[in-house]
């Protein structure tokens, strides 16, 4: 299990300069935002624009703060609030943004679709729950709250709000997730399309 808190992320601008992000986790770990097989960011935006087009690349993107509307290659605007269900969408769609209550905050994960494939899911954990990775890499996000999170060799690790774990498949197939009261959970599954390429 690997551990990155607010020292491991690295601070950018958006591709096409319209916002800031923070880059959580990037692989392989040399990579630009040019040739990733797979990144993971948060991002902020306090202005109206487009978003940054990536070819080739699979996306989805959850909400942490305030509302976004997204017209969508032309088309109806979607809107998405902090709390909703991941937005998925292709790194070559165009998509307008439009900020109705100001600035906001989100949760990205993106996978070069040639080479690997993604989930990303909202967890609520309210108590001890087991956890199966079911995946070749697996980053939980702490969006909210304190958790402990254990492997069945007895490994265990400590994240507070903002921190995150990266999991290998080879570490363990059972995890142990044990929030101080609550936590609020931001949990990307990354699987290769080749094995030779698993981390």
């Amino acid at each position: 299990m690997h551990k990155l808190t607010a020292t491991d992320y690295i601070p950018m601008p958006w591709k096409n300069g319209g916002g800031s992000t923070r880059q959580l986790a990037i692989s392989p770990p040399s990579a630009s935002i040019d040739n990733f097989d797979w990144r993971i960011s948060v991002a902020h935006a306090a202005t109206d624009g487009p978003f940054s087009l990536f070819p080739g690349v699979d996306r989805s993107l959850i909400l942490s703060h305030g509302t976004l509307s997204m017209e969508v290659d032309g088309g109806e605007a979607v809107t998405l609030t902090a709390g909703d269900e991941p937005f998925v969408f292709r790194g070559e769609q165009q998509i307008q943004a439009t900020l109705p209550d100001g600035p906001i905050a989100d949760f990205n994960v993106m996978t070069r679709r040639h080479r690997c494939t993604h989930g990303l899911q909202i967890l609520r954990v309210d108590g001890e729950l087991e956890f199966k990775q079911r995946a070749d890499l697996v980053f939980i996000h702490v969006a909210q709250g304190h958790l402990r999170c254990a492997n069945a060799t007895g490994e265990a690790v400590n994240c507070r709000e903002g921190e995150s774990l990266l999991l290998d498949r080879k570490e363990s197939a059972r995890i142990v997730l044990s929030p101080e009261s609550s936590a609020l959970l931001y949990i990307a599954r990354i699987t290769f399309k080749d094995a030779s390429h698993a981390q």
